[in-house]
C-alpha cells in the first residue's frame, strides 16, 4: 500500500517525489497528515504518517483497517535484550553450579 498525495491548493492528487503541483504549480516544501497534522518530508511519509501510523486506505483490501500501525523496535533494543538474557542465565548457572 502506498500513501496518495494531493496538493493543498488546488487538491489534484500529485506523486510522492515531486517539488511542485503539476496543475497550479505550487511548491512542495512538506507533506501533512490529514489524520494528525504531522508535517515532514515526502520521504518521511512513504510508508504512512511517521506520528500517527495514518495511511490513506482508500486502495486497501480491508475496508475496516485502522490508520494506527505498531511501530517495530530498533535493532538497538534486541541486542540490549540479549545481553540482559545471557547476564540473567550466566548469573542462575553460576549459582546452581556452586
Amino acid at each position: 500500500m502506498k500513501g496518495i498525495f494531493y496538493c493543498e491548493s488546488c487538491g489534484v492528487e500529485v506523486k510522492a517525489d515531486v517539488d511542485s503541483c503539476p496543475s497550479c504549480g505550487r511548491s512542495f516544501i512538506a507533506v501533512r497528515c490529514p489524520q494528525c497534522g504531522h508535517e515532514g518530508t515526502s520521504r518521511e511519509f512513504q510508508d504512512g504518517c511517521p506520528s500517527c501510523g495514518y495511511l490513506d486506505s482508500s486502495d486497501a483490501i480491508d475496508p475496516i483497517a485502522t490508520p494506527y500501525r505498531k511501530k517495530e523496535w530498533p535493532a538497538s533494543r534486541y541486542w540490549i535484550l540479549s545481553i540482559l538474557l545471557i547476564l540473567t542465565v550466566s548469573v542462575i548457572l553460576f549459582f546452581w553450579l556452586k
